[in-house]
Formats: structure tokens, sequence, C-alpha cells
């Protein structure tokens, strides 16, 4: 299919830099959060592909439909999530899965009365576990998008408006950047959690 990816976001090298950083230390601080049994993988995959059918990369659409089947949703549910609709989606779980539409839709600016409600019905801790998921999946997405148009280029289809700089760049970085970044996020992580700042603010 000629330009498959024409309708998929358009992330620049510069600001993957910036999401690579955020999802590496979101990841590590879920890893901290996990521990609260807060956010099932149901619920992040419900997430994860919230914001992956707003940003239309269609590398995490496939690979997020393999782990959501695992994790024991339906066919039927995730087809809808990658359409935009949301009918399957548990009620205690639809504000949160509107949360990351919005949230992707408005290009990573949370929306504060959604925010509020998130807390309000949520709780701290595990909003800010939905937040971090929705930071990593971000940049998977951006990745995956490159990695798509890239593959485009590489077949003789490539998207009008696509920058070949890009397309090898942002894989190409993510592969350096992303595992430092998380390492270091690993070392920070165990002593930021303990601040009275982060209980404040996320606890």
């Amino acid at each position: 299919m000629k330009n498959a990816h024409k309708n998929s976001r358009k992330f620049s090298l510069i600001y993957h830099q910036s999401l690579i950083v955020k999802a590496a230390f979101s990841m590590a601080e879920n890893r901290y959060l996990k521990k609260l049994k807060l956010l099932n993988l149901p619920w992040k995959e419900r997430i994860m592909l919230a914001v992956t059918e707003v940003n239309q990369c269609g590398m995490c659409s496939w690979m997020h439909t393999n782990i959501s089947l695992k994790a024991g949703m339906s066919k039927e549910e995730i087809s809808t999530l990658l359409s935009g609709a949301y009918d399957h989606v548990p009620e205690k779980q639809l504000l949160s899965v509107l949360y990351a539409q919005n949230f992707a839709s408005n290009k990573e600016k949370y929306n504060p009365k959604m925010k509020q409600e998130m807390l309000e019905t949520y709780g701290k801790p595990r909003t800010r576990m939905i937040d971090n998921a929705m930071a990593v999946i971000t940049m998977t997405n951006s990745m995956g998008i490159a990695l798509g148009k890239l593959k485009d280029t590489l077949t003789f289809k490539h998207v009008k408006g696509s920058s070949v700089f890009s397309e090898i760049l942002i894989p190409l970085t993510t592969m350096i950047l992303f595992p430092l970044t998380f390492v270091v996020a690993l070392i920070i992580t165990p002593f930021k959690v303990r601040t009275k700042r982060y209980k404040k603010l996320y606890l």
C-alpha cells in the first residue's frame, strides 16, 4: 500500500530526544510503583493502544495487539480501541483511556480538568503510573513511526514530507540513548521516590 504511514504523526528528531529521556525515567519509576499493584497489564495495554491509535503507529499497533491478546483482551476490544472507539473498555478504566487519548491528541499536553478527575478517581500513585505509561508509549510510537517510514522509503514508497534523516536517526539515537538513560534512571529513582516532595506529589 503506497504511503502506508502518511497519516502517522510527525515527530521531530530533537523532540524525540526529550521523549527518550522522559520514557526512560518513566519506565524506571513504574518499575518501583509496580509493587503497589495498581495497574495490571490489560489496563496498561488499553492506555498504550489509545495513544497508539491517535499517533497512528503501525508497528506499535501490531506489537501491542499481540501483547494485549496474551494479556487476555479480546480481538474485538483491541480492534475497537485501534479504531478510536471505547465500547468494550471496562467502565472503571474508561476515564483513563479517554485521558490517554486526549493527552496524545494534544501532543503530550495534560487537560487540567481531566487530570484533576483522574486524581480524584484513581488517586495519585495510579495516575502517576498511567502518566508514565503514556510517556513510554509516546516515545515508542515516535520510534516505530520512523522505522515504518524508513521501510516505506527503502521500498520506494517514501512518505511525502518525511525526512530520511529523521527516519534513520530517530531509531538509531533511541538504541544508543535510551539504554544509557535508563541505567541512570534506575540508579536515581530509588533516591527520588524517597524524597518528601515525591511522596507529596505522587504517593
